[in-house]
């Protein structure tokens, strides 16, 4: 049996990436038998629930970087699976990356979770090496493998876009959710980790906007502080206040707990519409708006690389800019096809479903098999 090791963030890690590996590594298992799979843990947060099957490394540590290398070279390993993140691999540009890509000798095989047109000095060098040591890789739109093929000069028959995988999410609608009661008319909801890249505060200046429009309405915001970002805790205070501040208490609701993805899925199917008002345009990847689709709900999102690769009149609206008066009458828009939301939904969910993580491991399964000498 070959084995491939897949290097990444694994839960219970509170990181978007562990939620992938997670849900791809048991698809991988589940749809293949002549794979196997080490799990080889980046430990970002001092870990203690390591899990021991998992081999370790300490992000932070070059020399566990270096450590591991003999393993990945060794006849146990047939290929090295990266999915790739900057912060995980050493703060603050991910330069311990170097370390793999300089001394591993087997196949690589990439998922690129950022794909950034600007990115600092230090994290061009550390990507340019990523990029160019890949013997495959994998990037979740057409822009990014357009971006990838111009400033790399690397064939397209290297790179292939996959769906971000999902689980697989029974289809409701809210009005068939018992747990609305109490509710107003209209929910919305944003979630994800709190971070100061997530733009809660367009869509609080939106929705100010539009208020004497939608005067009863609940809009949820969800999401635990980012395990991996220092400001996140002032970028709560900051919404917080902004709520107070814009007479907003009696609409948002802040829930500041960890959900797990079942529990995430619940708060989904329970709003209306969702808000995506990210601020970043270079974001080429969210397993957040991914799940959202998955879940069957319409989306209002601001124009970042991801979305708008996704996002068109049948499944919600995007927003002209990443101002709020624009964010606004792209929530606006959303209302104004209220009549066509259960076909929103039932278009978004099946296209959700086509993203399911059995798809999305077959994809890997058939690119492994590809590079087994």
């Amino acid at each position: 049996m070959n084995k491939v090791a897949l290097i990444s963030t694994y839960l219970p890690t509170k990181c978007g990436i562990a939620s992938y590996s997670h849900g791809l590594i048991n698809c991988l298992l589940k749809n293949s038998s002549d794979f196997d799979i080490q799990e080889i843990e980046l430990n970002i947060s001092e870990n203690d629930k390591i899990s021991p099957k998992r081999k370790v490394i300490e992000e932070a540590d070059k020399e566990s970087f270096l450590n591991i290398c003999g393993y990945l070279n060794s006849n146990a390993v047939d290929i090295v699976d990266i999915q790739h993140e900057f912060k995980i691999y050493g703060k603050p540009d991910g330069e311990n990356l170097n370390t793999l890509l300089d001394n591993i000798s087997k196949p690589i095989v990439s998922t690129l979770h950022t794909v950034n047109p600007e990115l600092p000095e230090k994290r061009e060098v550390v990507f340019s090496k990523l990029v160019n040591r890949s013997d495959a890789i994998f990037v979740f739109s057409s822009e990014s493998k357009e971006y990838l093929i111009s400033k790399y000069k690397i064939t397209a028959l290297k790179i292939e876009v996959i769906p971000h995988g999902v689980p697989e999410i029974d289809f409701t609608e809210p009005i068939q959710n018992s747990e609305r009661t109490g509710f107003p008319e209209i929910v919305f909801i944003s979630t994800g980790y709190m971070r100061n890249t997530k733009g809660y505060e367009i869509a609080l200046q939106a929705l100010t906007k539009i208020k004497s429009v939608i005067p009863k309405f609940q809009y949820l915001i969800v999401g635990s502080n980012h395990p991996r970002n220092e400001t996140a805790q002032d970028y709560r205070k900051e919404i917080l206040n902004q709520i107070n501040d814009l007479s907003l208490v009696d609409n948002v609701k802040v829930i500041g707990e960890y959900q797990t993805q079942d529990e995430l899925i619940k708060l989904i199917q329970l709003a209306d519409v969702c808000l995506v008002p990210y601020t970043r345009k270079e974001q080429s990847s969210s397993g957040v708006l991914a799940l959202m689709l998955a879940s069957g709900r319409p989306i209002v999102s601001t124009p970042f690389q991801f979305a708008s690769s996704i996002i068109n009149n049948k499944s919600g609206v995007l927003s002209n800019s990443f101002q709020a008066s624009d964010f606004s009458d792209a929530i606006l828009a959303i209302m104004d096809k209220r009549e066509h939301w259960s076909e929103i939904m039932l278009h978004n969910h099946q296209l959700g479903s086509s993203w399911s993580w059995d798809n999305v491991a077959q994809k890997y399964l058939n690119k492994y098999r590809q590079l087994i000498p």
